[in-house]
């Protein structure tokens, strides 16, 4: 207070008060802002204060980690999720002939690839699995022995499918995109140098007296074929063949005489391998005929 009333009377005080208050606070600043450092008298050396960077900054980490014999630093960067497990699903087991059996897998199977899950198979008591050598060895003629498999869930992160779910939209499920990814992983047999045709005559128990199946009969006539074999045999220079049941409403007799090969209760393996090299598949309305129609890649 006396230096403030005697700078009132003196000017020269007052200018030396606020140069003294001035060179303190720069000095005190300087050491956030080395910019604005004073130079360093002869009694006092300059010191600048470093400002942090990434180089010279020691964490409470690497400090503990000096102590502890230098140890270096282990990252704890989290790992990246691992990939996410698939939902394994499965179908019941029907206790149909092989045709409607597989037909149903496939369903499964497709409804499967739709949704990104995994098929796991065919699950179903013995009663259901009566045919099982059948539906193996067709399974086996095509090469999906290990797509279209047999068992049931073995652990919680399985379950069986409800069948309404994949037959929805019935034969629709057979996408074409579905059907190409299923002829990526078919074995396909060696295909004949020459045009072949292949029909199936769906016969046995299925005779004209049977009821209509959604309004339609399932006895297709022998007229019905060889119409069909004509029109896509016009030059008559295609290898046909014929396979059916030898228990049938009609004799195949007008096949023969046409130089067809007529094959009867033949090997069920050997029919779809038959189909599936075929430039042309003439089918009945049977879902033994339909399966190997869908994986064929000639016209059906």
């Amino acid at each position: 207070m006396r230096i403030l009333r005697k700078s009132k009377r003196n000017p020269k005080i007052l200018w030396l008060v606020a140069a003294v208050i001035l060179t303190a606070s720069v000095r005190m600043y300087s050491r956030y802002d080395p910019a604005l450092s004073l130079p360093a008298t002869a009694s006092e050396p300059q010191f600048k204060v470093q400002q942090p960077s990434s180089t010279n900054v020691t964490t409470q980490k690497e400090i503990l980690a000096k102590k502890q014999g230098g140890e270096e630093l282990k990252s704890e960067a989290k790992k990246p999720p691992g990939p996410t497990k698939k939902k394994t699903i499965w179908s019941h087991a029907r206790g149909d002939r092989s045709g409607a059996f597989i037909q149903d897998m496939l369903m499964c199977h497709a409804y499967a690839y739709h949704k990104g899950y995994i098929y796991g198979g065919a699950c179903g008591r013995n009663t259901n699995l009566q045919f099982k050598p059948k539906h193996q060895e067709l399974i086996d003629s095509i090469g999906l022995t290990n797509v279209l498999k047999f068992g049931c869930p073995p652990g919680k992160n399985t379950e069986l499918q409800y069948r309404g779910d994949y037959i929805n939209n019935d034969t629709g499920i057979f996408t074409e995109d579905y059907i190409a990814n299923l002829q990526e992983l078919i074995d396909y047999p060696t295909k004949p140098e020459k045009r072949r045709i292949s029909v199936h005559m769906r016969r046995g128990d299925i005779t004209p007296c049977r009821p209509r199946t959604r309004g339609y009969p399932r006895y297709l006539p022998n007229q019905h074929f060889l119409r069909l074999i004509d029109r896509y045999n016009p030059n008559n220079d295609s290898e046909v063949f014929v396979y059916s049941e030898s228990e049938s409403f009609e004799n195949f007799d007008a096949f023969r005489e046409r130089g067809y090969n007529v094959v009867l209760d033949g090997s069920i393996g050997d029919v779809w391998k038959g189909i599936l090299v075929s430039d042309v598949v003439i089918p009945s309305r049977s879902s033994f005929s339909l399966v190997p129609s869908i994986m064929t890649k000639g016209k059906v």
